[in-house]
């Protein structure tokens, strides 16, 4: 499953690099698969992904946003969050074709 995680992670990443959009991306991921990333090291992790050592402590800040947001009754819902990101996307495509 974490391997899962982590691919889906770097296709999001290799797709937000032409919009400039890598880190916020990274963002969002993170804060949306947080449970599953618990405990995992954050260098071994953005090793994994081949990003460099600075955004080691962009992923660790996502997990301690993830726990304060969850403490606080704020979710992130994956497939609505994925959804919006398609929409965006396919948006960005259509002004690059126009």
């Amino acid at each position: 499953m974490l391997e899962q995680i982590k691919e889906r992670i770097e296709d999001e990443l290799r797709k937000a690099a032409p919009d400039k959009k890598k880190i916020a991306t990274l963002h969002l991921q993170v804060l949306m698969h947080a449970d599953e990333l618990a405990g995992t090291d954050a260098k071994d992790f953005c090793r994994a992904l081949g990003l460099r050592p600075s955004f080691v402590t962009e992923y660790r800040k996502m997990l301690s946003l993830a726990q304060l947001m969850r403490q606080h009754g704020i979710e992130l819902r994956p497939s609505a969050a994925t959804a919006q990101g398609e929409r965006g996307r396919a948006a960005s495509l259509a002004r690059a074709a126009a």
